[in-house]
C-alpha cells in the first residue's frame, strides 16, 4: 500500500503499539506479517478489553436471514428512556459498513502519549463516527472507573484545552465526576484500582 495509505497507517499503530495479537483475534485474516518480522511485538492490548460477540438464534432460519426487514428489540427497565430512533439506526448503518462492506469489527485502545495525552487507536473507518465515539467513550469512561473519576460529556467535547488545572477546582466547577462521592450518595461501595494496589501494598 502507497504512503499515505490510511489501512497501512492503521496497521503501522497497531505494530508500534504492540497490539497485533488483540486486533487479530477479530481479524484472522488481517496480514500484519511484514510488521512481526520488522521486529515489532505481537503483543496483546492488556488492561481492559472485550471480544466481539455474535446473534444466537438464527442457526437453522434461513427465512430471517433473507428476510427484507429486520426487527432490532432492546430491553428497557422502568423509567428508562427509549432509545433515539435516529441514533440508532446511524449506528447500525456504520455498523454494517464497517462490519459488512470493509470488514472490520470496531476495535479501538486508547494509549497515553509522553506528555500524558490521551489518543485512540482504532481503524480509519470508525473515525467521525458514532460507532468510534461510544466505543471510545466507553473505554475512556472504564479507565476513568478504574482510576477514580471522569471528566464530563460536555466538558470533554468543548472545554478540554491542554492542562486543565486541579482535581479539587474539576470537581467543583462540575467538570470532573469523582466516582467514590457519586457512588456514595447512591449506597454504592467503590474504591478505585489505585486505592485497591495501595491497600494491597
Amino acid at each position: 500500500k502507497g504512503k499515505g495509505d490510511p489501512d497501512a497507517e492503521f496497521k503501522a499503530t497497531l505494530a508500534s503499539e504492540g497490539l497485533i495479537d488483540s486486533y487479530k483475534r477479530d481479524h484472522a485474516e488481517a496480514n500484519l506479517r511484514s510488521y512481526v518480522t520488522a521486529g515489532f511485538a505481537e503483543g496483546d492490548i492488556g488492561g481492559i478489553a472485550a471480544r466481539r460477540g455474535r446473534l444466537e438464534g438464527l442457526d437453522g432460519h434461513v427465512e430471517i436471514l433473507l428476510s427484507p426487514q429486520h426487527i432490532f428489540a432492546l430491553p428497557l427497565r422502568e423509567g428508562q428512556e427509549v432509545v433515539e430512533t435516529r441514533g440508532l439506526q446511524q449506528l447500525l448503518r456504520e455498523v454494517y459498513h464497517g462490519l459488512m462492506e470493509r470488514g472490520q469489527a470496531a476495535f479501538f485502545s486508547l494509549h497515553f502519549n509522553a506528555n500524558a495525552r490521551l489518543y485512540p487507536v482504532l481503524h480509519p473507518v470508525w473515525i467521525r463516527t458514532l460507532v468510534g465515539k461510544v466505543i471510545g467513550y466507553l473505554d475512556y469512561f472504564m479507565k476513568g472507573f478504574l482510576s477514580g473519576g471522569v471528566f464530563t460529556e460536555e466538558f470533554i467535547e468543548h472545554h478540554w484545552k491542554g492542562r486543565v488545572g486541579s482535581r479539587k477546582d474539576l470537581v467543583q466547577k462540575g467538570h470532573l465526576i469523582d466516582l467514590r462521592d457519586y457512588c456514595e450518595k447512591r449506597g454504592i461501595n467503590y474504591m478505585s484500582l489505585h486505592e485497591r494496589l495501595h491497600h494491597a501494598g
